[in-house]
């Protein structure tokens, strides 16, 4: 019975190695009714599968080399190794974080506001009570403005800002567009929660969010995506010559998700092209499912 319990496993097991494999390297989420494979089958995932079958059952050469393979494409494709740029006077320094429900202002963020002295601060899944703990976070936080806006978005400012817009992402998931005086000119950010059940096709989120960049070559734009920086869907983003802080100037892997595996890059920072960036950092806490990242660019 163990015998055969082994190899219907060795069976599953290389099935969805293979399609994982496959996704990976063509479709990706091109074709919306396989996006599910997609999103629950990262590098990570098919790591371990290939690690399954190298240990515990035949053919384990094709299994080494599979191990291997895949090891190798993950780091070539996620690592980066970026020694952080010195400090400028007129750099941004740009936080955010999926705070995962916090039900009082979130101590976490407010330690890490106190050590990193970031410029602009945003934050999804703030908590049911987030409105209420505005004025909370503002005591906490002598000369930081806050703002909570409905659907789930907070934001705070050490400089004057205001909100552009704000509403639903093509129907289900937030966004909210500031302005900000920064080095005497008009920073423009966009900050965005993508509603992203594995299932659901993220074509019109994102590319919702991309138009509120109004094409600006200085904007910022942060959020928890719920996609994978491998999804065909950055492919608008790039090509308007947006960058992915994490790979700009990160240091490891770029996966954000989940508590403190590298799963799935599911937090994003992405800048214009007069941006340099100077350092990103991802920073877990045991408090939240999701990294921080924060950004320093000039």
């Amino acid at each position: 019975m163990m015998r055969f319990l082994l190899r219907l496993l060795h069976g599953l097991a290389w099935t969805l190695l293979i399609i994982g494999i496959v996704m990976q390297a063509t479709v990706r989420d091109r074709i919306d009714s396989v996006i599910v494979v997609f999103y629950i089958m990262p590098m990570m995932v098919m790591l371990g599968l290939a690690v399954f079958l190298t240990l515990f059952q035949r053919g384990r050469r094709l299994a080494v080399l599979a191990t291997v393979l895949i090891a190798a494409t993950w780091v070539l494709r996620s690592f980066t190794w970026h020694a952080p740029g010195p400090a400028a006077p007129d750099e941004v320094r740009v936080l955010f974080w999926n705070l995962n429900r916090p039900t009082e202002p979130f101590q976490p963020l407010i330690e890490m506001i106190r050590e990193l002295r970031p410029d602009f601060v945003a934050c999804d899944e703030p908590g049911e009570n987030a409105a209420r703990d505005v004025e909370g976070y503002k005591a906490a936080l002598p000369g930081y403005d806050c703002q909570f806006m409905p659907r789930g978005i907070l934001w705070l400012s050490r400089h004057s800002s205001r909100y552009r817009a704000r509403g639903r992402l093509d129907t289900l998931g937030a966004y909210a567009v500031f302005e900000a005086d920064f080095n005497g000119r008009t920073q423009r950010f966009v900050t965005i929660d993508v509603y992203g059940p594995p299932m659901l096709p993220r074509t019109g989120q994102l590319n919702e969010a991309l138009s509120f960049t109004n094409k600006d070559p200085k904007v910022i734009v942060m959020g928890d995506f719920n996609t994978p920086y491998e999804s065909v869907h950055f492919d608008g983003f790039r090509s308007e010559g947006l960058q992915d802080a994490l790979t700009a100037g990160g240091r490891g892997f770029r996966e954000t998700w989940f508590y403190g595996l590298p799963l799935l890059s599911l937090d994003h920072i992405w800048l214009g092209k007069d941006w340099h960036v100077l350092e990103t950092r991802k920073i877990w806490k045991p408090e939240s499912d999701h990294a921080a990242v924060f950004v320093r660019a000039r």
